[in-house]
């Protein structure tokens, strides 16, 4: 970790992983509101290639919450049909 100052920076293993990352962070929160397997994939996939470029710990919440995000919508749409 690097100090700049006086706050505390965690790093990423590159700037790109990061990226993704984020995005797939993002299409996890949009797939709770607008359009939950288009953006809970594309949140997926995110996900995957961050992890894959090295940010472990942020591809990995950006695949967890990608995948949760398309459970609770399946979920929630599952009780309004029946």
């Amino acid at each position: 970790m690097k100090r700049t100052m006086g706050i505390r920076k965690v790093m990423v293993a590159n700037e790109d992983a990061y990226r993704c990352a984020f995005g797939g962070l993002l299409c996890a929160a949009l797939a709770l509101v607008i359009a939950p397997v288009v953006f809970g994939l594309l949140g997926f996939v995110a996900g995957a290639v961050a992890f894959w470029m090295g940010g472990r710990w942020w591809g990995t919440a950006g695949v967890t919450a990608s995948v949760g995000a398309v459970i609770i919508n399946v979920y929630l749409a599952g009780g309004l049909i029946a």
